[in-house]
């Protein structure tokens, strides 16, 4: 017996909920870890404390965490997604399809994360984490990291900051 459309919309309506707020708690948690980096680098050069700056410098990688963690989660939620709205026949402008179509690593996690389905294997989670290291939002959290400990290098060499 094939779900009614009615079904197959309210489905839709909660999956595209399920998008949003965790693409919302992705917001929220960046929001709060860029403050906090911002003060602790504010609190590390005004105490000259590269302790703090170095605590600091672990900001991004929280970020990059909190990217990975929310966008595989992201995975299976726009694989529904995507699925009814094929099946409901929305092809002129689906929403989750056409947020999925301009982004590098989320249509080729879509298709592991797809193949993996098909082929009964569980737990795609850790493929498709692989995907979200290499692109670009990855790397700009890769490159805050290094420039932040090339500015803790540089404020223990030379401005001689204190480390306690």
């Amino acid at each position: 017996m094939t779900p009614s459309p009615e079904s197959l919309r309210l489905e839709l309506q909660e999956a595209i909920a399920t998008f949003r707020h965790q693409w919302a708690q992705l917001v929220q948690a960046g929001g709060v870890i860029v403050t906090a980096d911002a003060l602790l680098l504010g609190y590390g050069f005004a105490q000259k404390l590269s302790s703090i700056l170095i605590v600091a410098s672990l900001m991004p990688l929280a970020a990059l965490s909190s990217y990975i963690t929310t966008m595989t989660g992201l995975v299976p939620v726009c694989y529904v997604a995507i699925r009814l709205e094929e099946k409901l026949s929305l092809d002129d402008v689906p929403l989750i399809g056409t947020w999925v179509k301009p982004r590098g690593d989320l249509p080729a996690a879509l298709r592991d994360f797809t193949q993996r389905e098909k082929d009964g294997i569980s737990n795609a989670e850790f493929s498709t984490r692989s995907y979200f290291l290499r692109n670009l939002q990855s790397r700009s959290f890769f490159a805050a990291f290094a420039l932040q400990i090339i500015l803790v290098i540089i404020s223990i060499f030379g401005y001689h900051f204190r480390f306690m």
